[in-house]
């Protein structure tokens, strides 16, 4: 439409060709292929819609200020009028289809069970470990720099990275872990009749598998850790701040060692005495 508009638009409403009229229309151009390159770049950002609407707003509202042609002036109007309603019901629908997605049962993206669903998870497994007088563990994974992946990659692309980490993690905790989508860079794995020792080698299997590899020829850094419950804490909130606050170093991920709360440190050995005179 723009482009359109460069060509015809000041002749059309009466604007003389000269100087005014070729930097107008320069102008026009340019702003059409800023905007289509933000549109691809920002795909999912809530309020480019309304922030373009205020700029084709102020780039057509010299032509119906200087322009002479009256009869033109309705049509921008109008076409002023629909941009922001569009914008405004695009943006409700969006907002819907977040919620939709934040109750569902299962994430669409990764499969996993959703966020809702992940502290009855964990009431349902702190029972059943304080009858049997056994523990359960939770490993936790965490992208970071996910929304870089977004906004530089695109989203197909940070899904594509989201649930190759999923595979990873998930041929590591094996079938009897059940997998949560926390939040949109991070996710969780209950192992139910889970012991200290497993759950801080299993976190460690996990740390390895997850940073080993390039993902679409990239280094995706994640971030993983573990908890331990009831231990650790008897709610799902205590449980991520002991999981989030024990984070495996890389070094440690990938030399295979279990976590450092679960292995002897060498003791110092003393100084040999030397024998003086």
């Amino acid at each position: 439409m723009f482009g359109f508009l460069a060509l015809f638009g000041p002749p059309a409403f009466g604007i003389e060709v000269g100087l005014f009229s070729v930097l107008y229309s320069t102008a026009l151009v340019l702003y059409s292929i800023w905007a289509i390159r933000l549109t691809v770049i920002f795909a999912d950002d809530q309020g480019l819609g309304y922030l373009l609407t205020l700029f084709d707003v102020a780039m057509t509202l010299p032509l119906v200020i200087w322009g002479t042609t009256e009869w033109l002036a309705a049509p921008v109007a109008v076409l002023w009028v629909v941009g922001i309603t569009s914008s405004a019901i695009l943006q409700r629908r969006r907002r819907l289809a977040r919620l939709h997605t934040s109750q569902a049962l299962v994430d669409p993206v990764t499969g996993f069970l959703s966020a809702h669903r992940f502290a009855r998870a964990v009431e349902d497994e702190l029972e059943l470990a304080l009858a049997r007088k056994k523990s359960f563990g939770l490993v936790t994974v965490r992208i970071r720099r996910y929304r870089e992946l977004v906004d530089y990659f695109g989203e197909d692309s940070a899904h594509r990275a989201l649930n190759c980490i999923c595979r990873r993690s998930g041929r590591e905790v094996g079938a009897e872990g059940e997998g949560f989508r926390l939040s949109e860079d991070s996710i969780a794995f209950l192992l139910p009749a889970c012991g200290p020792i497993q759950a801080a080698e299993t976190a460690a299997s996990v740390a390895r598998s997850v940073r080993g590899k390039l993902i679409e020829g990239r280094r995706v850094e994640c971030e993983v850790g573990y908890a331990l419950g009831p231990r650790d804490g008897m709610e799902a909130e205590a449980l991520l701040a002991t999981a989030a606050a024990s984070v495996l170093p890389r070094r440690q991920a990938a030399d295979g060692e279990p976590a450092a709360a679960h292995r002897q440190l060498p003791q110092p050995q003393p100084e040999p005495q030397v024998a003086v005179g």
